[in-house]
């Protein structure tokens, strides 16, 4: 449990984000935003701190290590943890924030591929939900069905937002999907790795 410890990641480049869990025992879903030091829990709704992602950071992550302080969350003596740690993949995946607008006619979010997954949540708001969105409920737009990580709803539905052929837009004004002003952090990933494979 010491302040400090490093951990192998493998991926050759400095990650973007990570969802990290303690197994053995009660704790929470640990999800950092790498370049905008940031940290909240996947498994519920509070803000994103750069004081919470420091308790769990303790220096930026390098191409192959990630550097982790002694909070119990990921880092208890003796304990196992789970940890998914993300890089970005040229047309295949992106993780990154954007600024809602509060309009119909919403943000648009540029990937440079086609999602099949997108997960979002607001960070600057004390009681925004995760929002779970893919190109298979429906399999056209508006996608309208969702699903939250964070509670144990069935699937919702409502207008939120179009996948497009090289990103996805917002058709939403929703505080926890498109409130003006707010930050809203995102990960996406593209159905297929191929960098130019764009058309469905």
């Amino acid at each position: 449990q010491t302040s400090g410890a490093t951990l192998g990641h493998g991926l050759g480049v400095a990650p973007k984000a990570a969802i990290v869990k303690r197994r053995d025992g009660s704790s929470n879903w640990i999800s950092p935003f790498f370049d905008l030091q940031t940290a909240g829990k996947l498994n519920d709704d509070p803000p994103f701190t750069n004081s919470y992602y420091s308790t769990f950071f303790t220096s930026q992550p390098s191409s192959t290590l990630l550097t982790i302080g002694s909070n119990d969350d990921i880092n208890r003596n003796t304990s196992t943890y789970v940890a998914y740690v993300f890089s970005e993949v040229a047309g295949y995946s992106k993780f990154g924030s954007y600024t809602g607008n509060g309009n119909a006619n919403g943000a648009y979010v540029y990937t440079g591929f086609r999602p099949a997954f997108i997960m979002v949540k607001r960070t600057d708001d004390s009681s925004s939900d995760w929002y779970i969105f893919d190109n298979k409920r429906p399999a056209f737009n508006v996608i309208d069905n969702y699903i939250s990580p964070n509670l144990t709803n069935a699937e919702i539905s409502f207008t939120s937002l179009d996948i497009l052929s090289n990103g996805f837009k917002l058709r939403n004004t929703g505080n926890d999907l498109n409130g003006s002003g707010g930050t809203i952090i995102y990960f996406a990933f593209a159905e297929s790795p191929f960098k130019n494979a764009r058309a469905r």
